[in-house]
């Protein structure tokens, strides 16, 4: 290795190194040349060969001055090219070596070795990179990264989604809420809770990481919606439970309601006393008409499980509306949107919003009207469906399947609304009024064409 007082002199001679080299090939050539005019001069050699001898010393010097100068600027120039190209990047250059080439050679074996080493590596970067940006696009997990002054270096699309985001910039805003409760977490340790977004509630993981890039600390927050897995795994194993009980007892009903046709016939055939022959056909009408109440109780279930995927088309939204408020008597709806058209399943659609308005109707006061609301936000279309009733009592098992209080009720109104909507990659939710009294359902669906 080199230290700085070797690169800055040679031989007590200062300056860049080509003009050290110069200086001192001038020198190691001067010296002899001196000499040996002298020895000429002393020995009284003509004066005439002695001029001579000077100008093909002198011719010689300066070659040799010029060839050395020459050949070590070209020479750092080489290695300072090559050098400058791997800072850039640019590893496409090579340096030049031969068999025989000594120290020059090896270092340009050494320096093209770096460039192929660094080149490699830059690929493998470039590709885990891209593998990692990939992943962080693509995974169902919130991740946000921001740095000592509140500002955002990383969010993925997963955390748009969840904080109802478009831009980066949209974050100043909503980056405080978040800080509220990440400041309270331990770094690597998770935790979960019970959070509240613009367009998304319920329960999430929580993981709070640090790095440091550039010198400088920043957080990275990891955020998993355990509630949307929750309710996935809920609803697959509600799927199979229905699929399993319904083939049972469809097995069970199919011949109870026809044995129950069966006796009745017999009955009325072959019983002679007309107060017993009625009190058992009364008894068979109740079996038959149990059996068949029972089957259509298992086939709405049925429908429930197996609900198809959106066939999404470009319809009108408020046209939606529209033809729905024709199946409600007049003025117990009332409309407040602009005309918008999106992608969705109009047949789903309609059926979610018509089991939410008429779930409003039921809860709300005699003779006051639904209000119905939509607007755009964000590139959503956000609905909003107020009622004016006591309010949601229970709200944990607004969305347990086959949970509900009505007397008539199925408990699977709610459930069939949430599946549509998330199938439709949008929210719902349902809460009470902070305005007046009463409940609001929200739903949000993107808005694509």
């Amino acid at each position: 290795m080199f230290n700085k007082k070797t690169t800055d002199s040679v031989l007590g001679v200062k300056g860049p190194v080509e003009n050290q080299l110069a200086l001192i090939t001038l020198l190691s050539n001067l010296f002899p040349s001196l000499l040996l005019l002298v020895v000429l001069w002393y020995f009284q050699i003509s004066i005439y060969l002695v001029g001579i001898v000077a100008v093909v010393l002198l011719f010689l010097t300066l070659f040799s001055v010029s060839t050395v100068w020459r050949r070590s600027q070209y020479q750092f120039r080489s290695v300072h090219s090559l050098l400058d190209a791997i800072v850039r990047g640019d590893y496409s250059f090579r340096g030049s070596h031969q068999a025989g080439d000594g120290a020059l050679g090896e270092l340009n074996l050494t320096i093209n070795a770096l460039a192929k080493t660094l080149h490699r590596q830059r690929v493998q970067s470039e590709e885990s990179q891209l593998l990692v940006q990939k992943v962080v696009d693509q995974i169902d997990v919130a991740i946000i990264a921001w740095d000592q002054s509140q500002t955002i270096r990383l969010i993925n699309p997963a955390a748009r989604k969840v904080l109802n985001l478009e831009e980066v910039q949209q974050c100043d805003q909503t980056l405080p809420k978040i800080l509220a409760f990440a400041n309270e977490l331990r770094v690597g340790e998770m935790q979960v809770k019970s959070l509240q977004f613009p367009e998304l509630s319920g329960r999430f993981r929580l993981l709070l990481e640090r790095f440091i890039a550039d010198g400088n600390t920043h957080n990275l927050l990891f955020l998993t919606n355990l509630s949307s897995i929750l309710r996935l795994e809920e609803r697959r194993a509600w799927r199979n439970l229905v699929r399993v009980l319904s083939h049972e007892i469809n097995n069970s009903l199919s011949p109870l309601k026809s044995f129950s046709t069966t006796l009745k016939s017999q009955i009325e055939k072959r019983e002679t006393d007309m107060d017993l022959k009625q009190e058992l056909i009364e008894g068979m009408n109740v079996i038959g008409n149990r059996a068949e109440s029972l089957a259509q109780f298992v086939q709405s279930y049925q429908k429930i499980a197996k609900l198809p995927e959106p066939d999404r088309k470009v319809v009108d939204f408020q046209q939606c509306l529209m033809n729905i408020t024709k199946l409600f008597p007049k003025n117990l709806i009332s409309l407040n949107g602009d005309a918008i058209t999106l992608s969705i399943d109009a047949s789903q659609i309609e059926q979610v919003m018509i089991n939410l308005i008429k779930n409003a109707i039921e809860a709300g006061a005699d003779g006051e009207p639904v209000q119905v609301d939509w607007r755009v936000q964000r590139s959503r279309l956000v609905v909003s469906i107020k009622d004016n009733g006591i309010g949601i009592q229970n709200p944990e098992n607004l969305f347990t399947p086959y949970y509900t209080t009505k007397a008539t009720g199925s408990g699977i109104g709610l459930v069939f609304c949430q599946q549509v909507i998330e199938a439709h990659e949008g929210f719902l939710s349902l809460a009470n009024r902070q305005d007046v009294q009463g409940s609001v359902a929200t739903l949000s669906l993107p808005i694509t064409t």
